[in-house]
């Protein structure tokens, strides 16, 4: 497991894709795979969980939602439902 690595598809070749998102869950991202991780009881101990969740603490806004690249959707809450579920995730983790 290694997030923010270049994907073997080649439509999804570049880091990029691990901070860009969607929700409902469309391509894996680093919330979709975080989300399944903690679900299956990943630690934060886990060095690639650790490195994840700096990464959602390090782009979280004054406002409280987090910093990602939304490739679908138009529903204007999209961004909040994102955020709920990156809290989840955290939750989980602390």
């Amino acid at each position: 497991m290694g997030f923010f690595k270049k994907d073997p598809y080649p439509d999804r070749n570049t880091e990029q894709f691990w901070t860009s998102g969607s929700y409902p869950f469309w391509f894996t991202d680093l919330i979709s795979a975080m989300d399944s991780l903690t679900k299956l009881d990943f630690k934060i101990d886990n060095p690639n969980v650790k490195k994840a969740s700096e990464y959602f603490i390090k782009n979280q806004y004054n406002s409280g939602t987090f910093k990602f690249k939304l490739l679908r959707g138009k529903d204007k809450d999209l961004n909040l439902w994102i955020t709920l579920a990156v809290c989840r995730i955290l939750k989980r983790l602390f």
